[in-house]
């Protein structure tokens, strides 16, 4: 942690540059995606807020009507609720809906940084700031081009895109990370209930049995709801039965 607080970062040769100055909207489209052998079709769906991976789209085999292009490298902006804080860069080549700005970096700006130049709460708050629309309010890539911030030279360039990819690499294994431990936890539930055994902890495990409402363990019993109400299956435990039932009931 205080590795971080400390860090500091030279500034002192970065330059002042409008966004347009170093990345463009290519503008390309495709005709004919079939012919193309186009395998990727990008909507705002697609699209996380906050998350600078663009890891799902839909394929030809659903009808569209999209016809702009983008490579890989390239990041899609989500134009339309820009407060939605749309911005991924593609690690394939597809095409997207008319409500994403497609942005690609010119020879000033290395294409590793571009998606941290966009995906940031100062590009996002300007692009919200000149959007225009009601409901659904859209900005404009000539808008975004007069979006100002430091630059960095390109040999600094080089190194802060290794700083922010492998600080990306950390946060997306700790994502992973959470996310099995979310599935295992899931999965050990269902088989606690419904399974074939409970996994109590450190390779052990309790075989269950079968009733009514599906599996549970073996040392659990089984008693119908009047039997623990009226007190006598439980001895010494009755009032704190009807504490509970008194809980769930008032859920």
């Amino acid at each position: 942690m205080n590795a971080v607080k400390d860090l500091s970062i030279d500034k002192s040769k970065w330059t002042l540059v409008k966004f347009g100055d170093v990345a463009y909207e290519p503008k390309e489209s495709v005709k004919d995606p079939k012919a193309e052998r186009i395998e990727h079709v990008v909507g705002l769906e697609h699209i996380e807020p906050e998350n600078i991976h663009l890891t799902r789209s839909d394929s030809l085999e659903q009808s569209t009507t999209f016809t702009k292009k983008f490579s890989v490298g390239d990041v899609l902006f989500g134009r339309r609720r820009a407060y939605l804080k749309k911005a991924a860069q593609a690690s394939f080549a597809g095409i997207c809906s008319g409500d994403i700005t497609v942005i690609r970096a010119n020879e000033n700006l290395l294409p590793e940084l571009l998606p941290f130049v966009v995906q940031n709460e100062k590009f996002f708050d300007y692009a919200v700031k000149h959007s225009a629309g009601g409901l659904s309010p859209r900005v404009k890539f000539k808008d975004l081009a007069n979006y100002e911030f430091l630059l960095p030279p390109k040999d600094q360039q080089t190194k802060l895109s290794e700083l922010l990819w492998g600080v990306d690499a950390v946060v997306e294994k700790e994502k992973a990370l959470l996310s099995r431990a979310s599935d295992f936890r899931l999965v050990e539930s269902e088989a606690l209930l419904m399974g074939e055994k409970r996994v109590l902890g450190f390779g052990k495990s309790e075989m269950t049995q079968k009733v009514k409402m599906g599996h549970v363990p073996k040392s659990w019993g089984v008693y119908k709801l009047k039997e623990l109400l009226s007190g006598k299956m439980l001895g010494g435990n009755y009032g704190r039965c009807q504490e509970s039932c008194r809980f769930f009931n008032s859920l």
